[in-house]
């Protein structure tokens, strides 16, 4: 059995390379969200990470206070 087919309820279906390929890009966005939503915290205030539909990120900066650093305290569960 090749690792292109895809079957529903032992019926294969006939997907386009794209639809085939849907679930491991929704995977993979969903590990970028995280790392994008890991650094957001990490940079705190004075930088900001902008989606940028079509394109990918933006990376800009908000204000003059400087990045937090390894030793400021984070909230309880992030790291």
């Amino acid at each position: 059995m090749s690792s292109h087919r895809a079957y529903l309820d032992g019926t294969e279906l006939r997907l386009s390379p794209k639809e085939h390929a849907l679930p491991a890009f929704l995977t993979e966005t969903e590990r970028v969200d995280s790392l994008v939503i890991a650094l957001r915290h990490k940079l705190g205030e004075a930088l900001s990470i902008q989606a940028v539909r079509g394109v990918g990120f933006r990376l800009g900066v908000r204000s003059s206070r400087p990045l937090p650093t390894e030793n400021d305290a984070s909230p309880a569960g992030v790291h």
